[in-house]
């Protein structure tokens, strides 16, 4: 009968280290395989590459025959229950479900229905409306597995899901595991280290040791006849004492060990060195009466596990005091507790007298300004005195005139196309600088901060010599034969002041996307490829929402830079390079309308004030939906 999965000369390489050493086994349908091994021994690499999120570096994968490996992950009737859950944080738990039904054969109308009875068989339905911060681990554990099955896939990948659950609820939910696969009819393929795990729920078990198969079979198989000592020793433990064949009788030998000489099973022609195995069930206590041999131990630590106890030494090297280690000497420990939130505070006090007046002062220094202009802003100018009356005649006059308003819209239409530039430069910008380390994410870091560091004439005058009619863009174009003459509209012109305010401030929004893409789990954008969301599915429904706090706080930075940007639209733009903020400066330094330019800067101000707020809001709002408050 042909294997639902087959793997045949499996191999990982990573950095000339191979993880996976050309391994080879099948899985049947229907049937709950583990594989089961030591940190580092290669059982997750095969997870990955079965998954299709580790390339294979050489051999095959087959399912129902048909070659695997070539097939990318959101193609691959496989679903994953990853050790992190993955589960996407700004969705609820229904939407989270629903989420692979988008991609499969399920009709839009039937997607809700079908995830509210994979939840029921979970026993999730009461709480499809709450977030994943919301829920407890084990709650977590069973929506990620509602997830991946709701798909209804051929195989079913576990990478250590029971680990972050304390011992009971594993117990719990590895009863429930096997009832789900047997419920389901469905393959699973489980990756875990922990060996009562491995046999409680296994049909099948495939024990690994650095990127190899040491042995593969039933549990009981595997427990009762390990084929290396290895395996015995790593499997439910075992005393392991070497020894060699002194004579063999049938399928019977007998070895001579340091300890005795014992008869047991053994491989017909079996002769030389072997290696005496004894479970702990093997070993019990001589009745009294009987000769003991061997030496008796001190007893240096005693404690319990469950229903025996333990004895060994005391690992901190302590005397032991009626079953308990000595403390170690020293001050009185609950004397110094209660001392440290005492000085805590004390510290907590000088620190807030020692800084109150520098913020006073900062305070000062920051608000005064803004108050002496927004009192400018209620009063007029009568010929060249000041009257004495306030009143709201500036702002009206603002709300009226047409120029104005115009210009306020052209300085915020202006700042709100150099947001969306920078977006779409930074992201792919950014993603880069988070994804990837060496000498490229350096140069490239270094070469983004440049802006940073020199000064705005020096960046203006800089576009200025590239833009110019003699400049490096249009002499190299004519140098090409690409044109006969110096392009003119390149300077003093609307796109040479956008492509500068791109330049000057889209280091403020990489940095913003950079610092969200550092905290984007690799494991939403593979569980979403797992459920078969292609490349800009997966960026529009996971990357773009969990992503929007960076670009929130980089677009409010970049924003208000340019809303407030006076020389770059003045020394670039020509005719189009009088904005609000030059509008202002007149009125400040030529008209010497202060009232008005205050009430103008006061009404750029306001606007700006609750752009910051919606931003601030909004990145709130996110952060409480993902559980990061």
């Amino acid at each position: 009968m042909l294997p639902l999965l087959e793997a045949s000369g499996l191999s990982k390489i990573y950095d000339r280290v191979e993880a996976v050493a050309g391994v080879d086994f099948t899985l049947a349908e229907n049937s709950y395989v583990t594989l089961l091994g030591p940190s580092g021994c290669g059982k997750t690499s095969i997870l990955r590459m079965i998954g299709g999120f580790e390339a294979v570096t050489s051999g095959a994968l087959r399912l129902d025959g048909d070659r695997l490996d070539p097939v990318p992950a959101a193609r691959r009737p496989i679903n994953t229950v990853f050790q992190s859950y993955a589960l996407f944080p700004h969705l609820t738990v229904l939407e989270n479900v629903c989420f692979g039904l988008a991609y499969g054969d399920t009709p839009r109308a039937k997607v809700t229905t079908r995830a509210h009875d994979v939840l029921k068989t979970v026993q999730m339905q009461d709480f499809a409306n709450r977030r994943p911060a919301q829920l407890s681990g084990g709650q977590q554990q069973r929506v990620a597995l509602a997830r991946a099955i709701v798909n209804e896939p051929r195989l079913l990948l576990l990478d250590e899901p029971l680990s972050a659950l304390d011992r009971r609820m594993r117990k719990d939910m590895q009863i429930e595991l096997k009832d789900l696969q047997r419920r389901l009819g469905m393959a699973f393929l489980h990756v875990t280290h922990d060996q009562e795990e491995a046999f409680a729920l296994s049909d099948r078990i495939i024990v690994m040791r650095d990127g190899r198969i040491e042995q593969q079979g039933r549990p009981e198989d595997i427990y009762a006849h390990p084929r290396t000592a290895w395996v015995a020793d790593f499997i439910g433990g075992a005393t392991c004492v070497p020894g060699k064949i002194r004579g063999q009788e049938r399928d019977r030998a007998t070895i001579g060990t340091a300890i005795g000489a014992f008869t047991c099973p053994a491989a017909p022609g079996a002769q030389g060195e072997a290696v005496l195995c004894l479970r702990p069930e093997q070993v019990h206590l001589a009745p009294d009466g009987h000769p003991r041999h061997g030496h008796a131990l001190r007893l240096s630590r005693l404690g319990l596990a469950g229903g025996m106890s333990r004895r060994g030494p005391d690992p901190a090297g302590h005397p032991w005091r009626r079953g308990r280690s000595a403390p170690a000497r020293g001050r009185d420990r609950r004397a110094a507790f209660r001392l440290r939130p005492r000085v805590d505070r004390r510290m907590r006090r000088i620190g807030t007298l020692l800084a109150s007046p520098v913020v006073a002062a900062l305070l000062a220094l920051c608000i005064a300004p803004l108050a002496i202009l927004f009192v400018y802003s209620f009063f007029q100018v009568d010929f060249v005195a000041i009257s004495r009356d306030p009143t709201l005649a500036n702002y009206v006059k603002i709300a009226g005139s047409e120029t104005y308003r115009g210009l306020i819209a052209r300085a915020f239409g202006s700042a709100l196309l150099v947001v969306a530039i920078t977006a779409v430069i930074a992201y792919p910008v950014a993603w880069f600088l988070a994804k990837r380390v060496g000498p490229a994410k350096s140069t490239l870091l270094t070469l983004l901060l440049v802006p940073l560091y020199s000064g705005d004439l020096v960046r203006i005058f800089a576009w200025r010599v590239l833009l110019g009619a003699e400049g490096v863009i249009n002499s190299t174009l004519m140098w090409l034969n690409v044109i006969d003459a110096p392009l003119q509209g390149l300077l003093f012109s609307p796109l040479a002041t956008h492509i500068a305010l791109t330049y000057n401030y889209l280091p403020f929004m990489v940095i913003g996307l950079w610092l969200a893409f550092e905290a984007l789990d690799d494991a939403w954008l593979e569980a979403a490829a797992d459920l078969g969301a292609p490349g800009w599915e997966r960026f529009r429904r996971v990357t773009l929402p969990l992503t929007s706090p960076g670009l929130i706080a980089g677009g409010l930075m970049v924003f208000l830079m340019v809303a407030g940007d006076y020389l770059t639209p003045q020394l670039l733009g020509g005719a189009s390079g009088i904005t609000i903020i030059s509008a202002i400066n007149d009125l400040f330094g030529t008209a010497f309308d202060w009232p008005l330019g205050s009430a103008i800067a006061w009404t750029m101000l306001a606007i700006l004030m609750l752009a910051f707020a919606a931003g601030a809001l909004a990145i709130r709002r996110s952060s409480l939906v993902e559980g990061r408050a």
